[in-house]
């Protein structure tokens, strides 16, 4: 039977609906601002999941047994002391990377630019010098020479778009920055509160999921732990050890733009299967401007380099972090690359892999019902 209720219910639903497809540009710019603000919390999320295992250890293994003048100290104190070693650590590890790294990058970067610039000119110059020597006729000359500079000057215009995004890249990371800066903030207080959190947080779902999807949940959020977390910072180290490196053995073989090849290399490593190929064809191409066969020993160092890193540093460090096959790899890859970008990408694997568990499990269940029905 109809009830007025209801039917209010659905005229306002009806009603809701019909503003936000009329407005939908209104309301994605409302939740693209409450994302941005919103930015540093998440950042602070992981950064304090990340120092997670390091501030327990600490908390646990080495401050536990702290006394002073055989008295232990509070258990506040204990929590600011690890959190107190942790970040120094960590903010350490990046005023490293800012100060010394970044304008070692910006200069390399910079280098390059105008070496690309010079070689067009260069390029150009010694073009027309080839065509009076060969003693061309002059319409099919200059009809070459038209063709050429126009396309030397098209790649002129993309090396100097190039270096523009280049300054509006480095705009956007001090933004950046200036967000992984109130997140470290909000993860000290993530940490130093984190029994208490995940006491509201546990109220919380109690309080409004049934309890069969709580259960669900539960199962995926442990899974995703346990996946997600083991294989982000698997790969952190991973690339870390792998930009090193990489930094160490061009240098020996004194490669131009060393350490922006090395910063190339190890950045993209993080996405899986197809990083190392995104690291190496860029970066071979810089040296290449330069001097060839330092190209080639480049990319004969990043083949031997890759072996290296898939059968030796990759599997001790992740080890079967996702459990998926290289097709499954490949798929959660070009799947999440395709919906969210080089995040996607990277994220793609362990939440697919996440979802290939699951999925397995529900499969399994159904066929264990059919060979085993209810009487």
């Amino acid at each position: 039977m109809f009830k007025v209720k209801d039917g209010i219910l659905m005229i306002t639903y009806a009603m809701f609906m019909f503003v936000v497809c009329n407005r939908i540009n209104f309301f994605l710019n409302i939740i693209s601002n409450i994302c941005e603000m919103l930015t540093p919390f998440v950042y602070g999320f992981v950064i304090a999941y990340i120092l997670n295992k390091p501030y327990s250890f600490f908390l646990n293994n080495v401050f536990s047994k702290l006394t002073f003048f055989k008295k232990t100290p509070p258990a506040s104190l204990k929590k600011s002391l690890s959190i107190l070693v942790c970040y120094v650590f960590f903010v350490g590890f990046i005023v490293f990377v800012v100060a010394i790294v970044i304008p070692q990058l910006f200069e390399s970067c910079t280098k390059f630019a105008n070496h690309l610039l010079n070689t067009l000119s260069d390029g150009e110059s010694v073009i027309f010098h080839a065509l009076d020597f060969l003693g061309l006729n002059s319409s099919v000359e200059r009809g070459i020479i038209n063709v050429l500079t126009k396309l030397a000057g098209d790649i002129e215009n993309f090396s100097t778009r190039m270096i523009v995004s280049f300054y509006d890249v480095i705009a956007k990371f001090m933004l950046q920055i200036y967000y992984w800066a109130i997140g470290i903030v909000l993860s000290i207080y993530m940490l130093f509160g984190r029994e208490r959190l995940i006491f509201q947080l546990k109220k919380i779902r109690d309080a409004f999921l049934p309890r069969k999807f709580s259960s669900i949940l539960m199962e995926v959020l442990r899974l995703s732990h346990k996946k997600i977390g083991k294989f982000l910072v698997g790969k952190m180290i991973n690339s870390l050890l792998i930009g090193l490196l990489c930094f160490i053995s061009v240098s020996i073989l004194k490669t131009p733009y060393s350490i922006l090849v090395s910063v190339i290399v190890g950045v993209t490593n993080i996405i899986p299967f197809f990083g190392p190929f995104f690291g190496a064809v860029p970066s071979i191409l810089m040296v290449l401007t330069v001097d060839p066969m330092q190209a080639l020993y480049l990319a004969i160092f990043l083949f031997v380099l890759q072996q290296i890193d898939g059968n030796v540093i990759g599997p001790r460090i992740l080890g079967s972090a996702t459990g998926l096959s290289g097709l499954w790899i490949m798929f959660g890859v070009i799947l999440g690359g395709g919906l969210f970008g080089i995040a996607g990408m990277i994220l793609g694997v362990p939440i697919f892999s996440v979802i290939y568990v699951m999925f397995g499990r529900y499969v399994n269940k159904k066929l264990y019902g059919k060979r085993n029905p209810q009487v």
